[in-house]
């Protein structure tokens, strides 16, 4: 592949071959560019390269590279600008990605300047805030529409928010990443943004809350790892909101959402004692994500009432309560994904207990749940081979694909999948994989093409796995019914005899 090289006037050259090809073709002759298309077109085309590739355009055809100085999508990574990823050079990739950014920007025009993306490398020290500053009001003060400013950690570096005003109201979409975020009074330029991402910002709570209470267009709310918020408040004026997302804020204590257009909401608390206080609106949520010890239990027991048009739940605990048998319903609900993945799963838990939710969803079609563990520490069928448990009276007339990753000999797992095979009637696939997620062995790690040797126990495990479907489910497996069984390849991991 052909490595770009960007030029003092925010040009790309690509190698010296390009070069006396472009040199030759200006020579010969005296011939000018007769462009067959129409200079808007050919902006309109550039407009969609790659960064990169739009610079190697710029190099080899004049049609682009007067639209190359109007470039619309400004993405500045170090991918993008070809830097080399070197650990042992921070300092030196650091410099070239702050010289060449600073040459693009310099030499762009500002004219149809839409988007401007900024990842700033690794090494980035407080005197590298001129060159952020600098861009950032060149972006603004052209009427940016996009702005995403994104650190690699933690920098002590201050968003110079007297320059977002400056912006009209052109800016739509604004993404910040690992930085420090102290709005002022003036929120006028919040008139058309639908989109705020707050990602490990340093934001005060009530900062945050008269940003939202301001910005009555916003469509989608993100906000993860702000550890100074305390309280968030998403109000009803907030009618164009369909997508929330608050995730792992360590402090937030309060949850309070009246937004009643709301159709997407995921959710991750660190703390239990986070209280999620939700209005009518939140009924019309279609897809959920939960995030946090005991969750699988929260929404089973807690939600069904306020959440009544629930298609798509997902759920990820690493610590979890036995779930009752409840009257309460998820009428819609037709995609449910649990995962319940640790290095060892509390031995405690019930996953027969998972059935409940098939009695509150007669609208089920697809049901996956991720059991993996390093070491599995429930009873084992195959040591204890006790009477299992069932409930032939329940009927799943609409579950049609299940698949459960990480399967093991624990008793009341293989409860679990022996009651789908006899209780869903309309069931068509079932696949069940029996060894863990952090060692698939699928991929070649040596250059006999053999897969990396796989722990003791997992193999065991793995092993004890087989033996329990084969003794319990594939019996009562209807023919109509495709079951597949996933585990170490035999060729690399066979246990002897």
């Amino acid at each position: 592949m052909i490595e770009p090289h960007f030029m003092e006037d925010g040009s790309i050259a690509s190698s010296y071959k390009e070069k006396r090809s472009c040199q030759h073709n200006d020579d010969s002759k005296g011939e000018q560019e007769k462009p067959f298309l129409s200079e808007g077109v050919w902006s309109h085309i550039h407009s969609f390269m790659h960064i990169r590739d739009a610079g190697r355009a710029a190099c080899l055809s004049r049609s682009f590279l007067q639209s190359w100085r109007c470039h619309p999508y400004l993405i500045f990574t170090d991918e993008t600008l070809g830097c080399k990823k070197n650990t042992s050079q921070e300092n030196e990739i650091a410099s070239n990605f702050y010289s060449r950014v600073d040459n693009i920007l310099n030499n762009h025009s500002g004219i149809g300047m839409k988007a401007l993306k900024i990842h700033v490398p690794i090494g980035y020290t407080a005197k590298d805030s001129r060159y952020l500053n600098r861009w950032l009001q060149i972006a603004i003060t052209h009427g940016i529409e996009e702005l995403e400013l994104i650190f690699p950690f933690m920098a002590k570096y201050k968003f110079p928010y007297s320059l977002l005003p400056m912006s009209g109201d052109s800016i739509k979409c604004l993404e910040l990443s690992c930085c420090s975020f102290c709005p002022t009074s003036k929120f006028g330029w919040l008139k058309n943004l639908t989109k705020l991402c707050l990602d490990g910002v340093f934001i005060e709570g009530d900062e945050l809350e008269r940003l939202v209470f301001s910005a009555l267009a916003l469509e989608r709310l993100e906000i993860r790892y702000c550890d100074r918020i305390v309280c968030l408040k998403v109000p009803s004026m907030l009618q164009r909101l369909t997508y929330l997302e608050v995730y792992d804020c360590d402090k937030l204590r309060v949850l309070d959402i009246d937004a009643p257009n709301i159709t997407c909401f995921n959710f991750g608390r660190h703390h239990t004692k986070t209280k999620l206080s939700i209005g009518g609106g939140v009924s019309k949520i279609k897809e959920l994500s939960a995030c946090f010890d005991d969750a699988v239990y929260y929404v089973r027991v807690e939600l069904p009432s306020m959440m009544a048009n629930l298609e798509t739940l997902t759920i990820n605990s690493m610590v979890e309560m036995n779930i009752p048998m409840l009257p309460s319903k998820y009428l819609h609900l037709k995609y449910l994904k649990i995962s319940l993945a640790a290095y060892t799963f509390p031995s405690t838990f019930d996953y027969f207990s998972l059935a409940s939710f098939f009695d509150a969803c007669p609208s089920l079609e697809a049901f996956f749940l991720d059991a993996y563990q390093r070491k599995m520490k429930h009873v084992s069928i195959i040591t204890n081979p006790l009477v299992l448990r069932g409930t032939p009276e329940q009927r799943h007339h609409k579950l049609k694909t299940v698949e459960m990753n990480g399967f093991t000999s624990a008793k009341s797992l293989v409860e679990l999948a022996c009651h789908i095979a006899q209780c869903a009637t309309s069931l068509q696939s079932l696949k069940l994989e029996v060894h863990q997620s952090d060692f698939k062995c699928y991929i070649p790690a040596n250059k006999h093409n053999k897969c990396s040797p796989l722990p003791v126990e997992v193999l065991m495990e793995s092993r004890r796995a087989h033996l329990a479907i084969m003794t319990y489910i594939e019996p009562i497996i209807p023919s109509t019914v495709k079951l597949q069984v996933v585990g170490p390849c035999s060729r690399c991991h066979a246990l002897e005899q």
